[in-house]
């Protein structure tokens, strides 16, 4: 008599995915309920992804900022996301992360950090053309890479910049995740009239060991400082 082993239960599944790196949040993001749940975990996986690029950082030196972003989009995916860079909505948008059965959207505009006019651009771009701000599309984010050193004294320039724009609406508060690192303006959209809350986010790549093979490697010589 041939013994065909039963197929595992649903609490068999879950407690598989328990065990596994991450296996808690795919069970998140299948259950997700709402516009926030989906936000929230979506930091939490874009943290990640961060947090393992600033460990590799070395790989980052010479890439754009469009190599940048779609090595965090392919991630995104691969996590089971619907992301795609240079969508259409406004205008190319560097970064949009969709739950598409339930007409979720995530947008983010990406720059490399290199003076903050270039920054403030990307900002204007994201909220005055790639948002629109309606109740399930009122988050959105910056990636903000910085391959100079002080990528925290970056970020505070640029949150000091933003507190000082003039915007009467505009507030500011930290990112208990990414401390130093991220914060999070709220501001009224002018479309919609509606808050409109952004997570800026820094990733700090910076990379010129200092060690004798390092000094000696031409690959890292060329690092800005």
């Amino acid at each position: 008599m041939e013994i065909v082993d039963s197929l595992p239960s649903f609490s068999e599944i879950v407690a598989a995915l328990r065990a596994t790196p991450g296996g808690d949040r795919a069970i998140e993001r299948c259950q997700a309920q709402t516009y926030n749940d989906f936000v929230n975990i979506l930091k939490r996986d874009i943290d990640e992804i961060i947090n393992d690029m600033e460990r590799n950082r070395q790989r980052f030196q010479k890439s754009s900022e469009d190599e940048i972003t779609f090595y965090i989009s392919s991630m995104l995916n691969q996590l089971g996301y619907t992301a795609t860079n240079g969508s259409q909505f406004g205008g190319s948008v560097d970064l949009t992360v969709q739950k598409v059965l339930k007409g979720w959207l995530w947008t983010a505009e990406a720059k490399i950090f290199t003076a903050l006019d270039k920054v403030n651009e990307g900002f204007l771009q994201l909220t005055s053309r790639y948002s629109p701000s309606s109740l399930e599309d009122a988050k959105a984010g910056m990636l903000i890479y910085v391959l100079t050193k002080n990528a925290a004294d970056k970020m505070k320039t640029w949150k000091s910049h933003l507190e000082n724009s003039g915007d009467s609406s505009l507030t500011t508060e930290p990112c208990a995740s990414r401390p130093n690192l991220a914060f999070y303006s709220t501001q009224t959209h002018d479309g919609s009239g509606l808050p409109l809350s952004i997570r800026h986010i820094g990733v700090a790549l910076y990379f010129k060991p200092i060690d004798v093979s390092g000094r000696a490697a031409k690959k890292y010589n060329s690092a800005p400082s």
